[in-house]
């Protein structure tokens, strides 16, 4: 799994089963999963699902809206 928070870097690794991290950014939030179908996406306290199916790799990139 690899997460950019606003175009940096913020993780790159494997999670472990249950393993839980949390990130927040001012402009955008980006995932590349590998094993989507093995990650649970949350935002805003509000559940996503699974970012997709086992073993596929899966790009998310979550932006936050101009108010």
């Amino acid at each position: 799994m690899q997460v950019l928070v606003d175009e940096v870097k913020a993780y790159e690794g494997i999670l472990q089963v249950d393993g839980r991290r949390h990130w927040t950014g001012d402009r955008q939030v980006a995932v590349r999963a590998g094993n989507a179908g093995g990650v649970e996406v949350v935002v805003n306290g509000e559940s996503m699902g699974l970012m997709g199916e086992p073993n596929q790799v899966v790009d998310q990139v979550w932006e936050k809206l101009e108010e």
